[in-house]
């Protein structure tokens, strides 16, 4: 008898001990969004304007709006090269610089309006990227994807957009 109660507690311990738990966050189809805002003046002569802050979990990031110059020749990602119009059209780089996700697109901007978005760019530290979007209005540009850190702990969606602010020649980016 003893040695059956030894046995079944031997089996007991055994099963115990090799029952495997993890833990996930459960990552929902609706996505908080905290957003951040800066402006920056198109008038003056700042090829780049940076902006550097802490993010709420102490972060360092940097938000930047960079004029690119007509005369720059742009390559497209089918190799094709070609000189960007010398018009009214002003082409800005927006740029979102942090700790695990780097993002940036081409805005060209013409009368107030943002006439084309292009060359999305996302870079994840640590994590990977997915769903990305590109997305334009007359108004605004806007980069968003989701990034989810390696075994799906952790999953985000982040984005930056630029939007034009009227006739005053401002462009305000907002971002999270």
């Amino acid at each position: 008898m003893r040695k059956i109660l030894s046995l079944g507690l031997c089996f007991v311990l055994l099963l115990s001990l090799s029952v495997n738990i993890s833990a996930k966050e459960n990552s929902s189809k609706k996505h908080k969004e905290i957003e951040n805002q800066i402006t920056f003046s198109t008038t003056n002569n700042e090829k780049v304007q940076k902006y550097e802050g802490i993010d709420k979990e102490g972060n360092e990031f940097t938000v930047t709006l960079e004029e690119v110059s007509k005369e720059v020749k742009n390559e497209s990602p089918l190799g094709v090269l070609s000189v960007m119009s010398a018009s009214s059209t002003r082409t800005w780089k927006v740029k979102y610089t942090g700790i695990i996700v780097n993002m940036s697109f081409y805005m060209d901007v013409s009368n107030n309006a943002v006439v084309n978005v292009y060359d999305e760019r996302v870079l994840c530290f640590g994590s990977s990227s997915s769903g990305t979007e590109l997305k334009k209005t007359s108004t605004y540009g806007r980069l968003s994807t989701t990034v989810t850190s390696w075994y799906d702990v952790i999953s985000a969606f982040v984005w930056i957009k630029g939007t034009v602010t009227g006739l005053d020649n401002k462009i305000t980016l907002t971002f999270s």
